[in-house]
């Protein structure tokens, strides 16, 4: 945006991106188990998450796809919004500071635990907030 990082980082307090996705209708959605390629895709998702915030984080056992009912055709109505939140602290207001690269920036927010919005995504599914097929649009 060519704003010089020493007035970007003192201001900032935190960002967050967000995207809006599709969600379940009451009592809709077919179950899925996490197993396969499902799980593999999770388990490489959540890897380099530290073990502090990975064992604060509940995982399903299925996930739930799109499905009609009688009273919603679709299976779909309305929009959960997915998100990531970098919280500023002093460690990462340094390497804005210094003008630390975008994955220097991302690996210090990884450490401190920062969800990506895909995995944002699929901890909703588990919920069975949103389908599943959402996921593959992040």
């Amino acid at each position: 945006m060519g704003v010089d990082p020493y007035l970007i980082a003192p201001t900032l307090v935190i960002t967050i991106a967000q995207r809006l996705v599709r969600s379940f209708c009451p009592g809709a959605g077919k179950p899925i188990p996490v197993e396969g390629s499902i799980k593999a895709m999770i388990d490489s998702q959540f890897a380099d998450l530290p073990p502090q915030y990975l064992s604060q984080i509940e995982m399903g056992k299925e996930v739930y796809e799109i499905s009609p009912t009688p009273e919603c055709p679709n299976g779909t109505r309305g929009r959960y919004a997915v998100m990531e939140v970098l919280e500023m602290d002093k460690e990462i207001e340094a390497v804005i500071l210094r003008g630390g690269t975008e994955i220097e920036l991302a690996k210090l927010a990884r450490q401190k635990g920062m969800l990506s919005m895909k995995e944002d995504a699929i901890l909703k599914a588990f919920k069975r907030m949103i389908p599943f097929e959402e996921i593959s649009t992040l």
